[in-house]
């Protein structure tokens, strides 16, 4: 999806395996980018299309931070890989060994990477309903909208900046004309495209399956 973005704006790059080259060709893009109309769009892609860390027992850069050694614990202690660092980095400023060996942590961070992933889509959820629950008592209410992706039978929205997301049913305007392939939008004599703005009212919103359902006023 971020390619295809990309692509309709007239920019490329170069996926690698290695992760500072990629991190290299984002930096190199998003400096392209700055204080142009399409960068909003485009740093939203890229955001959304970055993987989620993992916790590891092998020493790794910060993908974002590029730093070569790196790590992190937060105040007061939140989550369990916060002691575990605490308890690591107290031991060797105590100058003494470890208080767990390498399998223990590679066993700790593969547990911390999988409540990390439940506990993302448990916020993930939440925020969908809270939104969609906002929107509830909004009905109606007009919003400036960005247009963030689309299909045949939806075009993607975000509200701004209360940044409610949600769709536009196609079905619903039967005058606009939409292409994937090009990632058009075509109403009326108008054409638009991903990232630009738009008016919008929401017309639906149910909390329980965190739907947001808007309708794309004219002009």
């Amino acid at each position: 999806e971020l390619k295809k973005v990309l692509k309709f704006w007239g920019y490329s790059i170069k996926i690698s395996r290695k992760s500072t080259k990629i991190r290299k060709a984002l930096n190199r893009l998003i400096e392209k980018i700055a204080g142009k109309p399409e960068a909003a769009i485009i740093e939203y892609m890229i955001v959304k299309s970055m993987a989620k860390a993992q916790y590891s027992a092998t020493p790794s850069q910060h993908f974002g931070l590029n730093f070569q050694y790196y790590t992190h614990f937060t105040s007061p202690i939140r989550r369990y890989p916060d002691i575990i660092a605490h308890r690591q980095l107290w031991s060797f400023l105590q100058k003494q060994p470890s208080p767990y060996s390498k399998s223990q942590i590679q066993k700790i961070a593969q547990h911390a990477t999988l409540m990390e992933i439940k506990s993302v889509e448990a916020e993930r959820l939440s925020v969908k309903f809270m939104m969609a629950e906002y929107a509830s008592k909004n009905v109606g209410k007009e919003y400036q909208a960005m247009i963030t992706g689309l299909t045949r039978k939806n075009i993607f929205v975000t509200t701004i900046p209360e940044l409610i997301e949600g769709a536009i049913p196609v079905n619903w305007h039967p005058q606009l004309r939409i292409s994937t392939r090009r990632m058009m939008i075509k109403k009326g004599k108008r054409t638009f495209k991903i990232g630009d703005y738009i008016r919008v009212r929401i017309e639906e919103a149910d909390p329980d399956k965190g739907i947001v359902c808007f309708s794309w006023i004219d002009p």
